[in-house]
């Protein structure tokens, strides 16, 4: 399985670990964090469909899926049988409908 990870997910893979790196001054903690990222990206390659179907949580038809790690969603696509995509890796506080689809939950 090909993984394609999309600059919106890096971009927020980058902030989470600086911030835990610079505004918490936890250099161990923002370690742990990217590592375990990685790890749960990696782990999709044999499984793909590990992930729960977002829809189940939300009231949005999307076929993305996602994965929780350490206080971050990590949201993915299927693309085919040998290709998913990263689509975002939010807070489990940020508004993940409005980021992930541009619109305002209500």
């Amino acid at each position: 399985m090909r993984i394609i990870i999309s600059k919106k997910a890096r971009k927020d893979m980058m902030n989470s670990y600086r911030y835990l790196k610079n505004e918490m001054m936890t250099n161990q903690s923002a370690e742990d964090l990217k590592n375990a990222l990685i790890k749960a990206i990696k782990s999709l390659e044999l499984f793909p469909e590990k992930g729960a179907q977002l829809n189940t949580i939300i009231d949005y038809k999307t076929e993305y899926r996602f994965l929780v790690k350490k206080n971050h969603y990590i949201f993915y696509k299927i693309i085919s049988d040998h290709e998913l995509h990263i689509i975002r890796v939010l807070h489990v506080r940020q508004n993940i409908v409005e980021v992930l689809f541009d619109k305002d939950k209500r």
